[in-house]
């Protein structure tokens, strides 16, 4: 069994039981059975151990079910895992197909867009995992000069192909975000902070398309696309939440709970004359203003 193997078995794991919630362990094996990846009900007891310890992500045991489920209060994002998953499995599969030929670049097309400040990922996230305070230089776009700032850090969040640490300030219960490709320093204080338990950086984010901090409230949106665009949605989800209301020869029309914010709106603009905002009306208004806007740029 490889390594890649053996995380690809984990990864399945969690596919299945977040598909169907609870799996007796018979269930389970079953379905990795069925992917080619069969094992002992002792290997697959192994399997969740390895989870818990090695990536924080409890499977227990319910007794009214009679099965497993992933506990989610006892651990961590496990959607941040399962992609996190996908972007090894991605990476390696394009690293065997070059060790085979060296032609293989050839047919590869990436985005040309240039990952800044990576070099900071690293001490970043072994000051969050040390609950260590640092001391960053951040340089902001409306900024001409970089500032310094002394910031309790949380976790690191990813949004398209930007990084962003985000944590707290002086011990305040308000979050910040900095994104790592305008850090310029990264330094260690040797110092430690407690992590306030009111701060749940992941239910926060859960709710949320993009960065924006906001103090705005989960709201249900509905959104009608057309047809085509729709087979689109249908395929890449723009929300965990995303609930299909009807799906026809006239439109896709689809709800999400989310907190309303600077990315969601672009998200929709983006969509142009294939979207119509259906609700809440605070969105339908923001969004015509817009194009309005956008309109008279054109007059």
């Amino acid at each position: 069994m490889t390594i890649n193997k053996a995380i690809h078995r984990l990864a399945l794991i969690l596919e299945f039981l977040n598909e169907h919630k609870y799996l007796t362990l018979k269930k389970l094996n079953e379905l990795l059975s069925e992917s080619d990846y069969g094992i002992s009900e002792r290997t697959l007891s192994r399997d969740f151990k390895k989870l818990d310890d090695e990536f924080g992500i409890a499977i227990s045991y319910d007794k009214q079910q009679k099965a497993y489920f992933i506990d989610k209060k006892q651990s961590v994002e496990v959607e941040s895992f399962l992609r996190l998953i996908e972007l090894v499995t991605t990476t390696n599969l394009l690293v065997n197909s070059l060790k085979e030929g060296k032609n293989s670049l050839k047919y590869i097309a990436f985005d040309n867009q240039k990952l800044l400040g990576i070099e900071h990922l690293k001490p970043l996230l072994e000051a969050i995992k040390n609950n260590e305070i640092v001391k960053i230089k951040h340089r902001g776009f409306e900024k001409n000069k970089a500032k310094e700032h002394i910031v309790q850090p949380y976790f690191l969040k990813e949004y398209l192909n930007r990084w962003y640490l985000v944590g707290t300030k002086n011990n305040e219960s308000k979050l910040y975000k900095f994104g790592i490709d305008r850090i310029k320093d990264v330094k260690f204080t040797g110092e430690k902070f407690v992590r306030n338990p009111d701060i749940n950086p992941d239910e926060y984010f859960d709710f949320t398309i993009g960065i924006s901090l906001t103090e705005n409230k989960p709201q249900i949106v509905e959104l009608s696309f057309t047809p085509q665009q729709g087979k689109y949605i249908k395929t890449l989800p723009l929300h965990h939440s995303q609930e299909i209301l009807v799906d026809n020869d006239k439109e896709l029309r689809i709800s999400l709970k989310v907190i309303r914010n600077f990315e969601l709106s672009q998200e929709i603009l983006k969509y142009g004359d294939t979207v119509k905002v259906l609700k809440p009306k605070e969105l339908v208004d923001e969004i015509k203003r817009n194009y309005r806007n956008a309109l008279k740029k054109y007059e």
